[in-house]
């Protein structure tokens, strides 16, 4: 990493030559750990757990709009506050005893010595040691407010000896520095990292950054937090806890399926769309988006955090070295391509405020889309396609499916799907956004993208070519079903551990479990020659979309030859995707934001949160709709295999998302009805007809609110044209705004 010279309040001389010292690390394959002697850590309660109200104070360090960060010298770390008086800190304000609020601090590392666990924090194994030192930073580029150098060690005696400057290649001994900036009204932290010793021994494997800023103390019946779960929910902690009450956890965009077991910090770890969350309390609030480092990133909530007084916290905490670990807890494998190892790499989040009535979901949603744009992880200037014309019709086409015994069963010919876009288009369906899975060579178990080519028995290239020709003369979007991870053609090695080019489960988007089907995954390094390849393949039989299988829902490291850690493979995949939306129409499924930006449509955006809880504790909110309506078509899962579609339809239009089905023209005998398109032809219909008449017109535009009336269970979804939709999931008739809103059903106005 590129270090520059810095001036440290209280900082000794030692101290600061260590700063140049780099850490370990490696690449190639999965490195094998043989745990030698455990190193224990000194216990936590040392060090000062709380921090000082800055109310009053007049010496703040740095100074934005109507923003300042004020530095704790005593507890070394920092607290915002606005012009309106709220204030965010990174610790608990008490006036209890240094152990009051145990466990609270800026950073918390888990670092791996000789293959154990150690579990290190910056006020117990840095400020009591005296190894927290701090210096201001003048405004720049990044803005100005300080910087604090943590150095984290197990014991006093090894925080002396870096003091001294005299580590021993077996000491534990890592620098986390974090700036804290403010910028424009933007309060950014950044923190990187260098492993002190050199010991090729230890590693670290997570980073905790401000995991507890802004925890909610005594929360009140109204303050929550806004979090990343499917899409998006409100957690009031404060409400009656029934259902889950635990700590909970949410990957950015999932778990790293090339990292087989490996789960360092225990529990169940949910999916997240978006490296964001928020949290509203007394009167002010905040959103956070990770940016530097975001595809390292899970979510951490912690409903309850006991002590002095009630507190409630989340905030991030980041992968840095993935392991595998064993049955004792020791680790078997570790990711040789840890994270950190290059110049500028670290993680970063960027924090945006409100106070008063601008604390409230719509405008901190709003506000977060603006932060994404401004992150590059949006686009601010791609709108939907032919946004004024009716809302389309998303319907996913089974090409191929298993057969009963074995290999594969054609389930929707070229014809057939000929014939079904016919009879929709014939019925009054103008506007259609089809995906054919299992389509081309492999079938539902496709191969390498650069053999693909026509199924014969789906009827061959003739076939095919009639059916794009059809679809282009009546202006509907076909996208041929492309996995651009698989390798299979490429006889790629079959993966060890952590080498990510192995993926084990069902095809993704098939209605059924086909069992669990193992294919090699293409090598980080190939994305590039890999979208010249099927460019080239996919011009010679006229393709004018696809659906990118994997890409909007998977995302890997890949360790094998020269290795590539999941941002590094993050970033090669995005050299990929430019070049394929630059020729195609893309569909991607599920909608990971890694890989937004160069999607045109989605398909199976998550529409639910994946917890539920009951007493008003958990709610659901269009987090996803808000951030991406007008840029980008979506739809849910298909109407046709939800438990209640007409909920499941009421939903998507409350949420501005398209209807989905999902279909074949198999009717044998033993198929699930529910995926027979003739049995499901006059529902489609129907739902379509109910979802343009709430849509057309709006696609274009931006969802700017959205309100449950808590007397009538109404939903209201407000647009930037001022129209707007009321949904009544009810059964009874309800009346608001002046407007009767007959049951399961809903109303636009505008």
């Amino acid at each position: 990493m590129k270090r520059h010279p810095k001036k440290y309040i209280a900082l000794p001389l030692a101290l600061t030559l260590l700063l140049t010292l780099a850490g370990c690390g490696g690449r190639g394959a999965g490195l094998a750990v043989r745990p030698g002697a455990a190193i224990e850590a000194e216990g936590p309660g040392r060090g000062p757990h709380t921090a000082a109200s800055v109310m009053g104070r007049a010496d703040p360090a740095a100074r934005s709009g109507w923003l300042e960060l004020f530095l704790d010298d005593a507890s070394k770390t920092v607290s915002i506050r606005s012009h309106s008086e709220a204030e965010w800190s990174a610790l608990p304000r008490s006036g209890g005893t240094p152990q009051a609020n145990l466990g609270a601090c800026a950073v918390e590392a888990v670092i791996y010595a000789e293959g154990h666990k150690l579990t290190l924090n910056s006020q117990d194994h840095a400020v009591a040691y005296g190894s927290a030192a701090a210096r201001k930073i003048e405004e720049g580029r990044a803005g100005e407010g300080v910087e604090i150098a943590y150095t984290l060690t197990p014991d006093s005696e090894t925080a002396e000896r870096a003091k001294a400057g005299s580590l021993n290649a077996n000491d534990v001994a890592f620098l986390v520095r974090v700036r804290y900036t403010l910028l424009e009204g933007n309060f950014r932290v950044y923190a990187d990292w260098e492993n002190l010793s050199g010991n090729p021994n230890a590693f670290l494997a997570e980073l905790g950054l401000m995991e507890r800023f802004g925890a909610l103390r005594n929360p009140g019946p109204n303050d929550f937090f806004l979090l990343p779960d499917g899409v998006g929910a409100l957690l009031y902690p404060a409400r009656a806890p029934e259902g889950h009450n635990g700590d909970l956890r949410f990957a950015v965009y999932g778990h790293d399926p090339s990292v087989p077991g490996s789960d360092v910090s225990g529990g169940d770890v949910l999916r997240a769309n978006a490296a964001a969350w928020g949290v509203r309390g007394q009167g002010a609030g905040f959103i956070a988006v990770a940016e530097q480092g975001r595809s390292l990133c899970e979510i951490a909530v912690r409903q309850a955090i006991p002590g002095e007084i009630p507190q409630a916290a989340v905030g991030p905490r980041f992968t840095v070295t993935p392991v595998v670990l064993r049955e004792d807890g020791t680790v078997s494998h570790r990711a040789p391509a840890s994270y950190g190892e290059a110049e500028g790499e670290g993680f970063s989040v960027v924090y945006r405020f409100f106070n008063g009535d601008n604390a409230n979901f719509n405008t901190m949603a709003t506000a977060c889309r603006e932060q994404l744009i401004s992150s590059g992880v949006l686009s601010s200037t791609k709108t939907v396609r032919d946004s004024a014309g009716p809302a389309p019709l998303v319907l996913t086409l089974l090409g191929t499916g298993p057969a009963d015994r074995f290999g594969q069963r054609a389930l929707t010919t070229y014809e057939q799907a000929q014939d079904i876009l016919m009879r929709l288009k014939n019925k009054g369906v103008n506007s259609l956004n089809v995906r054919y899975q299992g389509a081309l060579r492999g079938g539902w178990l496709q191969g390498a993208p650069e053999r693909a080519a026509p199924l014969a028995r789906l009827g061959g290239a003739r076939r095919l070519e009639a059916l794009q020709a059809y679809c282009a003369s009546k202006g509907l979007s076909l996208f041929l079903d492309v996995r651009a991870y698989s390798a299979k053609a490429l006889l790629v090695p079959k993966a060890r551990d952590l080498t990510g080019r192995t993926l084990r489960g069902s095809p993704q988007g098939f209605p059924w479990d086909a069992g669990s089907h193992t294919l090699p995954m293409r090598s980080a390094d190939s994305f590039t020659r890999a979208s010249r390849s099927i460019i080239k393949r996919l011009d010679g039989f006229g393709t004018a979309g696809i659906a990118l299988g994997g890409a909007g829902n998977t995302l890997y490291a890949d360790y094998a030859g020269a290795g590539a850690n999941r941002p590094q493979a993050l970033e090669r995949l995005n050299q990929l995707l430019p070049a394929l939306s630059a020729r195609w129409t893309i569909l991607l499924d599920t909608g990971d934001f890694y890989a937004i930006r160069y999607a045109d449509s989605i398909a199976n955006l998550p529409l639910e949160p994946q917890l539920s809880m009951s007493g008003g504790r958990y709610a659901p909110v269009p987090l996803l709709p808000i951030l991406l309506h007008s840029s980008v078509d979506y739809s849910g899962a298909p109407l046709n295999l939800a438990a209640d579609a007409e909920q499941a339809l009421l939903r998507a239009i409350a949420y501005g998302a398209c209807p989905a089905f999902t279909w074949t023209a198999d009717e044998r005998e033993g198929r699930d009805p529910r995926l027979a398109f003739e049995t499901q032809l006059d529902t489609a219909l129907n739902a379509y007809s109910r979802a343009n008449a709430a849509l057309a017109g709006l696609r274009g535009m931006r969802i700017t609110a959205y309100e449950v009336d808590a007397a009538t269970g109404v939903s209201v979804t407000r647009y930037s044209n001022d129209a707007a939709v009321y949904v009544n999931y009810g059964g009874e008739e309800q009346a608001l705004d002046e407007i009767i809103i007959p049951p399961r059903d809903f109303v636009r106005i505008g």
